[in-house]
């Protein structure tokens, strides 16, 4: 009999221990406490908002980021995509080259930088930008690319001329050492300009993704100029 009181009391005082540790875990907020789910069972919403509704990141402008494309992109190919933008001092410039003065890296965009047009022929300059891609997913899904960005910018304003040097005038896509296809486009802007390009179809790159821009200068003679590339980027779908 003595040795059941002993046996109670020692659970007793157990569960007198517990009790404020239990207390203590309940007040902290906790990951759980935090997320409440919505009507999804896979789908959590923040605790603070409406029942059936999602939750949007406001940028700094203080707009809704609804994923905005300019100009807006055809989806009805594929459901899902991923948009990879690298960084513009990964490209590489091809030399030696005799119409490029200087080419430099900065902390936020590439620079080359070409010599003024002295006759009917125009100096030009090819830029690598190298895009990793994929070979496959999980699955065997191969994604493919249509379209691919260039954040850029042409440091000189011809008044002459009305345009903006250096301009681009080409653009090859390759998967590996495989030219894909080639784009005939001319744009520049005395601005940072997003361009996006459509290749007109769908493509993989299981090989690795270069974009080859061919950039000219059509500047007077002894007036050298810039092209500044921040970003290159391409969406691969599937």
């Amino acid at each position: 009999m003595k040795c059941m009181r002993v046996v109670l009391l020692g659970v007793l005082i157990v569960m007198l221990m517990a009790v404020p540790v239990l207390a203590e875990k309940k007040s902290v907020n906790t990951y759980e406490d935090i997320l409440t789910r919505g009507t999804d069972a896979t789908t959590f919403i923040p605790s603070e908002g409406l029942p059936n509704t999602v939750v949007v990141a406001s940028t700094e402008s203080g707009r809704e980021d609804n994923d905005s494309q300019s100009p807006v992109l055809d989806g009805s190919a594929y459901t899902n995509y991923d948009t990879i933008f690298v960084h513009g001092t990964n490209a590489e410039a091809e030399l030696p080259d005799s119409d490029v003065t200087n080419v430099r890296y900065r902390s936020d965009y590439f620079d080359i930088r070409l010599i003024g047009k002295t006759s009917d022929r125009y100096p030009n300059a090819e830029v690598s930008c190298p895009v990793p891609s994929y070979q496959l997913k999980t699955g065997g899904i191969q994604p493919r690319v249509r379209y691919i960005a260039v954040e850029y910018l042409s440091s000189t304003w011809s008044s002459a001329t009305g345009h903006a040097w250096p301009e681009v005038y080409e653009i090859r896509v390759y998967n590996g050492h495989t030219r894909l296809i080639t784009v005939n486009t001319t744009f520049s802007s005395p601005s940072w300009s997003v361009q996006i390009i459509d290749l007109g179809g769908w493509y993989a790159f299981d090989r690795g993704m270069n974009i080859d821009l061919l950039v000219r200068n059509g500047e007077i003679p002894f007036s050298t100029s810039g092209f500044y590339l921040s970003g290159y980027a391409a969406r691969f779908e599937w």
